[in-house]
């Protein structure tokens, strides 16, 4: 039954969300529909297992939930974010590390200091076996087994407050891939939030995140995790704000198009089939870009030409929107000549207004680039289609010296300006910028309680072993 629910069987994509569903099913008679609410149901079957056992641990499992959610959250959102700093796919902490953190936790709720300490010895002993879901891992060395349950408590960890700070702290995160998922899990969160209009208040934030400075406006962070918050099934039940939401990931035909198209082209197909006030906006997203020129028209061919061959609303739209157009379809069999990337980029960049490192940089990215080739003449399908075949004639690294602010916003103001005939151009450039922004993530020490980092950050400088990992 569950598979059959178009919106639980969303949910069946990893063996891991399987495995939690078929566990789930033995005590409900129906599994949750959103991915929080799925890991949110998983660790209180967990618990409410663990705490049943006639054991010291089963007693303070009952008696200190609190707590013990606490250190699952504080624990997970710590070495989630110290993860980003030192680029570890693996963070860890010895088990010992945690024990401050316990203390303030337990004194802070007035435990006289020998019960504190007594407690928290038993929860350190216990967590280098396994306390619900934070487990010994190796040596000493504590953490979570499954990134995703790390992601799901770190995004507990991000709603805990007042609505001003969880809307700022979700706002430092959500450019970052790092922090994606966790962003996404806690706007799932966001749903059972007493107070609706945070949602509202974390949809303007996402639109001011645009506006913040000439990157954002290209790389436009905030319609991509849009488009992510409509594929994770946010607020479905509110068809206010997934119209609101699809309108802005809409706005991702605004740039070069990459690999978001089809992703859009996918979230669209389902959100057109809801309404028709869903598919007049849908008409209209396309039907006003298709004719312009550059890149709203060529990433709009490209989403188009993902519906094309589809049954129903997508590819009658499709069809008829670009059967009114002309000159979009590439011709057969033309073969087109290649430049260089860096033959490219030269116009686009005035040497005299760059400082000495600038140009430096410029040269060194410019020798790189003489060995990316970029086609010349093509169409807007061609295009559009870079992403949706998967041919990446993008190389990131070529353009690492590319990140001088002088260069880079000579390349932002190019951006519109370059022809569709080498659209190309326009997605290597655009790939780069979002690459910058996707990779550039929050310090701990802006997500982090100042306690928190000073009681485990402290433990993590004596102890040269805690990232290890």
């Amino acid at each position: 039954e569950a598979a059959a629910n178009s919106m639980t069987n969303r949910l069946m994509t990893t063996p891991l969300q399987i495995t939690i569903m078929s566990t789930l099913l033995e005590r409900l008679s129906q599994v949750p529909d959103t991915r929080h609410a799925l890991f949110d149901a998983y660790y209180k079957a967990i618990y409410t297992r663990e705490r049943t056992r006639a054991s010291s641990l089963g007693a303070i499992l009952t008696a200190h939930e609190r707590v013990i959610d606490y250190l699952h959250e504080q624990v997970a959102l710590f070495l989630h974010a110290r993860a980003a700093e030192a680029g570890l796919s693996e963070p860890l902490i010895e088990g010992s590390a945690l024990r401050p953190l316990l203390l303030a936790r337990l004194k802070a709720d007035e435990y006289d200091e020998p019960e504190a300490d007594r407690l928290a010895t038993e929860i350190i002993r216990a967590v280098h076996d396994r306390v619900v879901l934070l487990t010994g891992i190796r040596d000493g060395l504590v953490g979570f087994e499954v990134r995703i349950l790390q992601e799901y408590f770190a995004a507990r960890a991000i709603t805990s407050g007042s609505e001003t700070q969880i809307v700022d702290r979700m706002a430092r995160v959500a450019p970052s891939l790092h922090w994606r998922q966790t962003f996404l899990l806690a706007a799932g969160r966001l749903q059972n939030h007493a107070n609706p209009q945070i949602i509202d208040a974390l949809l303007l934030r996402m639109e001011e995140m645009d506006t913040a400075s000439e990157i954002a406006m290209e790389v436009a962070s905030g319609e991509r995790i849009a488009l992510d918050l409509l594929d994770d099934a946010f607020a479905e039940r509110i068809p206010r704000v997934r119209r609101l939401l699809l309108k802005r990931a809409f706005g991702l035909l605004d740039h070069w198009g990459d690999d978001k198209l089809v992703q859009l082209a996918n979230v669209a197909g389902r959100e057109i089939e809801t309404s028709s006030a869903t598919y007049k906006l849908v008409q209209n997203a396309v039907e006003s870009r298709i004719g312009a020129a550059g890149p709203l028209r060529s990433s709009t061919v490209g989403f188009l030409t993902v519906w094309q061959r589809r049954k129903g609303k997508q590819g009658t739209l499709a069809n008829y929107v670009l059967g009114k157009t002309h000159g979009w379809k590439p011709t057969q069999h033309e073969v087109h000549p290649r430049t260089t990337l860096a033959d490219l980029l030269v116009p686009l960049i005035d040497r005299s207004a760059l400082d000495g490192e600038a140009r430096r940089a410029l040269k060194s990215a410019l020798e790189e680039s003489r060995r990316v080739y970029v086609l010349q003449g093509v169409s807007a399908a061609e295009v559009g289609s870079f992403a949706k075949r998967g041919e990446r004639i993008i190389m990131l690294g070529l353009l690492s010296a590319l990140t001088k602010e002088t260069i880079l916003s000579q390349l932002i103001a190019a951006l519109p300006e370059i022809e569709e005939t080498v659209g190309g151009l326009g997605v290597i450039l655009r790939e780069h910028m979002v690459a910058l922004v996707e990779a550039d993530a929050p310090r701990a020490a802006d997500l982090v309680s100042a306690e928190v980092l000073a009681l485990l950050g402290g433990a993590a400088q004596r102890d040269a072993r805690v990232f290890e990992g």
